[in-house]
């Protein structure tokens, strides 16, 4: 076959699959469920190799589509397309991203976002500058929205433009005045906070705010912060300066905030930042916080319909900040009475929440909260361990709910160094008769059981003193 022939035969063939392509799209519209399920798969496998026109044919389809369904389903397909590129190199070529972007900022919604959110590490510096438009706009509410998204997604698709986006943000946050605009600027900064650890310290472990244990892992990935600040690095001071600003206008303005969600918000906000801003900075609001902390958690009506327990926000930014005083200096929670206060507040809020939802299933954002409310019992334990013990081991003996709470909160220290001690403290449980009080010290005592089998084994192997006396002769 002659070349002519040869390439003849490879436009029919290209051809063949833009048309295969098109028809696959379009009867996306009128397909059953199933069938939707194979015509996505198909335009996957087409998408190996011709990446680029399954994605220019996908958006071509989705600019033209004026029914909101369609649409929904055209953006997951691209959304899909994106996540699961393979090999991850493929690249959506510069003009077509530069026109789903803006199409896709002109239509917000959460499955514009999911498009975006895979378009930003491709194009960091094209959709960063249509964010940052979109923050300088009277609507700034999804551009904010994207922006935490992005920040907590893929924390490098910052580093260029990092210091622009939080002097933006700053800024924005110094002018707002509307409620809802306001909460989504907090919860954008708990993202830029960690995308600022990320991207000045690239080599550590990633950081998923979705993960159980977010909390310990930022705070130590955060560490590092407070040396660099120190040493005067050139290349965060810019970043520095604004976080401390951002930290001094939240610390002198959420005292005039009525709104009960925004003083929650502040608190997770502010969580986060502590574990970022200067030293210094921190010790000189390190009380105004911790009151600031009490306070809600020892407001009544906190707890909603769907969740017994406080906020998750107010939970994580709580026990942010405790890390952030064992950090910059732990006794910080020993001055007059600020830690049998926390303590009280922290307990006093199992004991509202019901420990008995623990034995009966409590819902996802209850779950949430009380691993984040037994987390930050946990940094008080481990830094005043004998404090802590001798704290719940009182509750113990109080009225019913206090027993069930002391349980609920001591089989959370079952694996640690207090575990002879918790042993020790329950035995008067023993005979309490209620069965509610039975089945938590029963299932504490399991708990407690392969840390004391350890600490068995090690009285076990130790030589006695008689027979290092004889060796040593």
């Amino acid at each position: 076959m002659s070349a002519d022939a040869e390439g003849e035969e490879a436009s029919r063939e290209g051809q063949c699959i833009k048309d295969v392509v098109r028809s696959l799209i379009n009867a996306k519209g009128t397909s059953s469920t199933q069938l939707q399920l194979a015509i996505n798969s198909s335009l996957m496998q087409v998408a190996k190799k011709n990446f680029d026109f399954v994605t220019f044919a996908i958006f071509s389809a989705l600019e033209n589509e004026d029914a909101d369904h369609q649409r929904l389903q055209l953006l997951r397909l691209l959304s899909q397309l994106l996540e699961q590129r393979d090999p991850r190199s493929l690249v959506v070529p510069r003009t077509l991203a530069k026109n789903m972007t803006r199409h896709l900022l002109s239509n917000p919604g959460q499955p514009s976002a999911d498009v975006l959110c895979e378009l930003a590490p491709m194009h960091p510096d094209l959709v960063l500058g249509e964010v940052l438009q979109g923050l300088s706009s009277d609507l700034p509410s999804f551009s904010l929205e994207l922006l935490s998204q992005v920040a907590a997604a893929s924390p490098a698709t910052l580093k260029e433009r990092l210091n622009e986006v939080l002097s933006k943000c700053f800024n924005l946050l110094q002018g707002c005045r509307v409620m809802d605009v306001r909460l989504l600027l907090l919860r954008t900064w708990c993202s830029l906070c960690t995308a600022i650890v990320s991207c000045l310290f690239p080599d550590a472990s990633p950081l998923d705010a979705g993960h159980p244990c977010f909390s310990r892992h930022f705070a130590v990935a955060a560490s590092p912060m407070r040396v660099r600040q120190t040493a005067a690095d050139p290349d965060g001071r810019k970043t520095t300066q604004v976080i401390s600003a951002v930290f001094a206008l939240l610390m002198s303005s959420w005292t005039n905030w009525k709104d009960q969600n925004l003083r929650v918000a502040v608190v997770d906000t502010l969580g986060h930042l502590s574990l970022v801003i200067p030293k210094d900075q921190f010790l000189t609001n390190a009380d105004a916080l911790l009151e600031h902390i009490v306070f809600l958690l020892s407001r009544q009506g906190l707890a909603s319909s769907s969740s017994p327990m406080p906020p998750f926000a107010l939970m994580q930014g709580t026990c942010l900040a405790l890390q952030a005083c064992v950090d910059a200096d732990r006794e910080l929670l020993t001055i007059e009475n600020t830690f049998q206060t926390l303590w009280s507040a922290l307990f006093n809020a199992v004991v509202a929440g019901g420990p008995l939802q623990y034995l009966h299933g409590l819902g996802q954002e209850a779950l949430q909260s009380q691993a984040e409310l037994l987390r930050c019992m946990d940094v008080l334990a481990e830094n005043f361990g004998t404090e802590s013990l001798n704290f719940l081991l009182q509750k113990a003996k109080g009225h019913r709910e206090e027993r069930l709470a002391a349980l609920l909160v001591l089989r959370q220290f079952a694996g640690s160094l207090l575990a002879s001690g918790i042993v020790e403290g329950v035995q008067p449980l023993l005979s309490d008769t209620d069965a509610a009080v039975g089945i938590m010290l029963g299932e504490l005592l399991v708990a407690l059981s392969p840390r004391l089998a350890e600490v068995a084994a090690s009285k076990q192997t130790q030589v006695p003193p008689s027979e290092v006396l004889r060796l040593n002769v």
